[in-house]
């Protein structure tokens, strides 16, 4: 990625200003450090092990960029779900509004499943729809609170962390 920092080349970045009408030095500056951004920010992601501080930073600036690119989206959508692993509060939100799996794996293994087979030795079956949207909500849920709790805005947070008591 950090070979593709210094592009687009200046001669095509000016000429893709100069159509839009954007054509100053400033706009060519905000391109390139955008990019120069999203190259660190890119390197930063592929580490395995990561600070807490770090990964919010980093949803900071994606969340940041996801506002003018939609592509982000999903970027800051993992990176919530990654703060949110570290978080003891949203853990327990998790806990209290994700249905249980294994309960859906027992069901299934009732409803026809050999039960002399060992529930890993089973395909995982997908989930039926109203427990798939279930789980999309509570994943909503906590990133919402995750987003929240690191963002300063503590009072939207704390509704959602009475949940757990």
């Amino acid at each position: 990625m950090r070979a593709l920092a210094g592009y687009p080349p200046p001669p095509v970045l000016d000429r893709s200003l100069e159509r839009a009408g954007e054509q100053d030095e400033a706009t060519a500056d905000l391109v390139l450090s955008t990019g120069l951004r999203i190259a660190e920010l890119t390197d930063r992601m592929k580490r395995a092990s990561r600070l807490h501080a770090e990964l919010i930073e980093d949803w900071h600036t994606v969340e940041s960029l996801a506002a003018g690119v939609p592509a982000f989206r999903q970027t800051a959508d993992w990176l919530l779900d990654q703060i949110a692993l570290r978080n003891a509060h949203a853990q327990q939100l998790r806990a209290v509004l994700e249905p249980d799996i294994t309960d859906y794996l027992r069901d299934r293994r009732a409803d026809g499943a050999p039960l002399g087979l060992p529930a890993s030795a089973l395909p995982v079956p997908a989930l039926d729809a109203p427990r798939a949207a279930h789980l999309a909500q509570a994943r909503d849920t906590v990133r919402a609170y995750t987003a929240a709790a690191h963002s300063g805005r503590e009072p939207e947070a704390q509704p959602l962390q009475r949940l757990t008591r």
